[in-house]
């Protein structure tokens, strides 16, 4: 009696693609990644390393902890930046005009 040939077997199953190491990158000045606003500074991890946009994005270390600049933290930010500049010391290009009245 002669044998059935076997049925071809299925290739066996590939491994799952291996994980990067994640993408970190810095904003280097305001952006929008994943429905989020990235301010200057901001740490965050790309999905995706074709996302990468070097306008306005760097490469980070893995390890640089991620940071996110809240609104409120933004606005108290400027606020601060421009109380420093209106009270630089003199000689500074932000200083005050004294023919001006209203001193500005």
């Amino acid at each position: 009696m002669a044998k059935t040939p076997a049925p071809p077997q299925a290739p066996p199953p590939e491994a799952p693609p291996m994980r990067r190491a994640s993408l970190k990158v810095r904003a280097t000045q305001l952006g929008y990644y994943e429905h989020i606003r990235r301010r200057e500074g901001d740490v965050f991890k790309l999905v995706a390393e074709a996302h990468f946009t070097p306008s306005w994005m760097t490469y980070v270390d893995p390890r640089t902890p991620e940071r996110v600049t809240s609104g409120p933290e933004a606005l108290k930010n400027h606020h601060d930046e421009m109380l420093a500049s209106r009270y630089a010391p003199s000689g500074s290009m932000h200083e005050a005009d004294d023919d001006n009245p209203l001193g500005g």
